[in-house]
């Protein structure tokens, strides 16, 4: 028994009119990147400097994580700000129960500072997004929403021979929707 193979059926009239995912990506070199044994302060650093002009809410300003010349994941500003989040606040289940509206978490003054320059000095693979689902550059548009949402994801690499040349974005998905419909 084999897998089964891939179908991409075309409806009648759109067949040319669609772009694949190689159409509104954004190439890998538009992204700054780093090994995952840098420390959390110089990716920061990184990531400050490349969004220097851009705005601060693009979900362009990550960095992609790279261990042996194979990206492992993306490190931005959600994942930065999630690493400073205490361990016990980070979990809203506890033995199946779901503890998020029981009670409202006490907030010390200066906890922010010191979880900062605690996580400064920690290798990104402790807080970067692993990415292990990609995307082949010729794909549909339909299978890339269906794996971003299936991953709960905003973002997926894009290979091309086994090499990332791009990343997708939801945000990209989203442009083309609205060129689509106005």
């Amino acid at each position: 028994m084999g897998f089964p193979v891939k179908q991409i059926l075309n409806i009648d009239g759109y067949k040319d009119a669609e772009k694949t995912v190689r159409e509104i990506m954004i190439p890998a070199e538009g992204f700054s990147s780093v090994s995952v044994d840098t420390t959390v302060k110089n990716a920061a650093y990184i990531l400050r400097n490349s969004m220097s002009n851009r705005d601060f809410s693009s979900e362009m300003n990550c960095l992609l994580v790279f261990e042996n010349k194979l990206l492992v994941g993306f490190v931005g500003i959600q994942e930065l700000l999630a690493s400073v989040q205490p361990p016990n606040f980070r979990d809203d289940w506890y033995r199946g129960w779901n503890v998020s509206n029981w009670v409202e978490p006490v907030f010390m003054r200066g906890l922010f500072t010191n979880l900062c320059r605690e996580m400064a000095e920690k290798p990104v693979r402790d807080i970067m997004e692993p990415s292990s689902i990609t995307l082949c550059a010729d794909s549909t548009l339909e299978e890339a929403v269906y794996k971003l949402f299936r991953q709960k994801r905003n973002m997926l690499p894009v290979t091309e021979d086994d090499k990332i040349v791009g990343i997708l974005r939801a945000g990209d998905l989203f442009a083309e929707m609205m060129e689509i419909i106005f």
